[in-house]
């Protein structure tokens, strides 16, 4: 889904901006959603705090720290 697909369907409450948006070196295009809470790492599976992603292709990732880090984030 593209942002302008997502601003069209009203998603309430979500802000577009296109400064919230990293290619990270993977190749992949992620996009800040907010925190997370507590959860395991998408990546690493580390049980900690995390964030929320949407990647562009559609699949929610939440990161720690260290591998927001890691993807340069």
């Amino acid at each position: 889904m593209v942002y302008a697909d997502i601003y069209r369907l009203g998603a309430s409450g979500m802000t577009i901006n296109p400064k919230d948006k990293w290619l990270s070196p993977t190749g992949h295009q992620y996009s800040f959603s907010g925190y997370g809470g507590v959860s395991n790492c998408s990546i690493c599976d580390k049980d900690t705090q995390v964030n929320e992603y949407d990647r562009r292709d559609g699949l929610v990732v939440f990161l720690c720290k260290k591998c927001e880090d890691g993807l340069k984030l």
